[in-house]
């Protein structure tokens, strides 16, 4: 389960990363 924690943050810090790159 740590596995998917960590790929489940991972996966959100890039969509955040995505979106803050697209906005700018």
């Amino acid at each position: 389960w740590l596995i998917v924690v960590r790929w489940s943050l991972l996966r959100r810090l890039a969509c955040s990363a995505a979106r803050l790159a697209s906005a700018r």
